[in-house]
């Protein structure tokens, strides 16, 4: 269901990977699932989705020239200094 394709996949197919999250998380909270299937879901989804925009990110850094970050805390804070 998450696979685009790709050993590097393009920001592209990240946004797509993050809208198809979403688009499981909208969808699981509207059904009557179990609450703990629910959860399961979602918690999954939102793992996958936070997964594609960490490497929308170190994308982004790289275009940029930034420096490269080692943790994923480190993303966050060289997209600020980026001013992204």
């Amino acid at each position: 269901m998450w696979n685009t394709g790709g050993n590097m996949p393009s920001a592209a197919k990240r946004a797509e990977v993050v809208r198809r999250a979403v688009g499981v998380i909208r969808k699981t909270l509207s059904s009557s699932l179990d609450p703990e299937v629910e959860a399961s879901a979602v918690e999954r989804a939102l793992q996958v989705a936070i997964e594609a925009l960490l490497d929308m990110g170190e994308m982004v850094i790289s275009q940029q020239r930034g420096i490269p970050p080692q943790t994923y805390k480190g993303i966050a804070d060289e997209l600020r200094r980026l001013g992204v």
